[in-house]
């Protein structure tokens, strides 16, 4: 199975020249500890541009934009956390 993806195959100096694709990617299945979450909606943020002008050095291409979104449990082990309640890293 394929999900829709907006995706930079390199980095570049201005953002009048980024080059978004929008492409089919595999959907992952979660590893021990992980769940998938169905996007239903996402926003580009500054950070995903300045990843593409190599603001942070540990960046990798092609990127996949996208980091804050909205959406549903997919997979995984189920977790319920209690409304304002921190429970960190699981």
């Amino acid at each position: 199975m394929t999900m829709r993806a907006l995706s930079l195959r390199r980095s570049t100096c201005s953002t009048d020249s980024l080059s978004i694709h929008l492409q089919d990617v595999a959907i992952p299945l979660p590893s021990e500890g992980h769940l998938l979450i169905k996007i239903h909606t996402s926003a580009i943020q500054p950070g995903d541009v300045l990843g593409v002008q190599r603001s942070f050095p540990h960046t990798i291409f092609p990127r996949i934009l996208g980091r804050n979104f909205a959406g549903i449990f997919a997979a995984g082990r189920r977790y319920v956390q209690e409304p304002g309640v921190d429970t960190g890293a699981f």
